[in-house]
């Protein structure tokens, strides 16, 4: 509860455009019947396919924000639980068991590179992803290799990066910790993993090797790691502060595990090693040997993991350094409490829109909230036009498909990592938002879209788009262009395009 009254929590929007239209779709077959992302996503197997349908089955019973907020708190609670037990099989320390917790999830949950963390404030693959990979880490740890080899095939289902990466990890430190049978256990524990996996390796395997596709690899992989995700495949184009901050954690945390007696430090230093050694060759392979179908594994997800266990390693400098003073603290070593505080932290954040503070009145998004002038536009156009209706909106605009359920004539999140799909997608991104992407370099095209949108109107000779939802204060320059006012809330409004 603590993380989520800091962080708040997200539904209908972000991440989630590329999860719950299909669940919406799914539940009713009407909707999006001309939306570019949807009519593309339904032509090819994607890695969402496993998250749609657990979110549609249960949403068949309840509620999907209901659904997705049940989810999310399972996620969190499970992998904060997870946590907790890692941490307490290498320092035997309930202490720095907690405070491991509070550094991974909150403290320091965003020092990672390539913009990933353990749990986010939204329910999305990754999420269920990274839970069942936590315990695949504790019970391998615990010699309990069937049940760790079973999770992370669980972890692969939901989000294949996460649970193929770990193996990977896993696998190494099996090789370099183990003086016998080493090939033996390393073998049968990836053939293990490889066959529970097969109904996510499949029908990607088959896509990869037995689907032959004509494009162009330089404007796919440019599209893809530079437009698009500049954030996630190419470490030269990471922010800088995201390899200060996780290099202010991890010497430290180094240092420690170099001094400091901590139980199974073997596995520690190979995992850490490991994760180093192959962002080094993933950086080298992409950036320096220009071999960019190595893209495709993202191992700088991996940094997520080093940054939990550094965060293990600096909880327990902290309590071997203040242990005088935690000894005083045994009160709050409490079960009532926390359950206490719990449940007036879930009652604040089920009713959000009676907090004095404007800004968290709308910071949590269940039950109680207060809605944006934008979610009240999205939620008119939902109950006022046709579900066949097309609209063109600002690209920054991630909630739309999930709150008003419209379709759309190109959408800039989500996407389908096929290059089929970014072929079209390059070429809808030029007619409608008049991007040129020899001029966004190295950026994310978003940018240059959001300001051609709120600065020019231009249409293709074929537009779809029927609708369009403006600012009138960011496109001030074109609102005397806008007619036919259809609805308005705020600083928003909803205007019909002339044929």
């Amino acid at each position: 509860m603590l993380y989520t009254l800091i962080f708040g929590y997200q539904f209908n929007c972000g991440d989630q455009a590329e999860h719950l239209p299909q669940v919406y779709q799914k539940l009713n077959p009407q909707l999006y019947p001309n939306d570019f992302f949807l009519n593309l996503y339904h032509q090819t197997f994607t890695v969402r396919f496993y998250w749609v349908e657990m979110v549609t089955f249960f949403s068949s019973l309840f509620p999907v924000s209901v659904v997705c907020f049940s989810f999310y708190l399972l996620c969190l609670v499970f992998s904060i639980y997870a946590w907790i037990k890692i941490a307490y099989h290498f320092t035997d320390s309930k202490w720095t068991s907690y405070i491991s917790v509070v550094l991974i999830f909150i403290l320091l949950n965003k020092f990672s590179v390539g913009g990933n963390q353990l749990q986010g404030n939204i329910f999305i693959a990754s999420n269920i992803s990274e839970v069942f990979a936590s315990f695949a880490i504790l019970l391998f740890l615990k010699n309990k290799f069937k049940g760790a080899v079973l999770s992370l095939a669980i972890s692969s289902l939901f989000q294949v990066l996460i649970g193929f990466q770990l193996w990977v990890l896993i696998t190494g430190v099996v090789v370099f910790s183990r003086k016998d049978k080493w090939l033996l256990h390393a073998t049968i524990f990836s053939i293990t993993y490889i066959i529970l996996s097969l109904p996510i390796l499949i029908p990607l395997l088959s896509k990869q090797f037995l689907i032959a596709e004509q494009y162009d690899k330089e404007l796919y992989f440019k599209t893809v790691y530079v437009y698009r995700s500049i954030l996630h495949f190419k470490p030269s184009l990471f922010p800088i502060s995201d390899y200060l901050k996780f290099g202010i954690i991890l010497v430290p945390s180094m240092l420690i595990l170099w001094f400091k007696n901590i139980k199974d430090k073997k596995f520690i230093w190979i995992f850490i090693l490991l994760i180093l050694f192959g962002a080094v060759c993933y950086a080298l392979l992409i950036d320096v040997a220009g071999v960019n179908e190595i893209g495709k594994i993202q191992w700088f997800k991996t940094t997520v993991w080093l940054n939990a266990f550094c965060c293990l390693l600096l909880s327990k400098f902290i309590v071997d350094s203040f242990q005088k003073y935690f000894t005083h603290l045994a009160v709050l070593n409490n079960s009532v409490i926390y359950l206490v505080l719990s449940i007036l932290l879930f009652a604040v954040i089920m009713n959000g829109k009676y907090l004095p503070i404007a800004k968290f009145k709308s910071r949590y998004q269940i039950g109680n909230y207060q809605q944006t002038d934008l979610q009240i536009v999205h939620q008119w156009v939902k109950n006022n036009t046709p579900n066949d209706a097309i609209f063109l909106l600002s690209p920054l605009d991630d909630a739309f498909a999930c709150e008003a359920q419209r379709s759309q004539p190109v959408n800039f999140k989500a996407v389908v990592h096929e290059p089929f799909y970014f072929t079209k997608w390059y070429k809808a991104m030029q007619d409608y938002y008049n991007v040129d992407f020899e001029k966004v370099g190295n950026h994310m095209a978003i940018t240059q879209a959001a300001y051609n949108y709120e600065h020019l109107i231009k249409y293709p000779v074929n537009n779809l788009a029927q609708y369009r939802i403006d600012n009138v204060i960011e496109s001030k320059e074109i609102a005397d262009e806008l007619d036919s006012v259809l609805f308005k809330s705020g600083n928003w409004m909803v205007t019909k395009i002339d044929d």
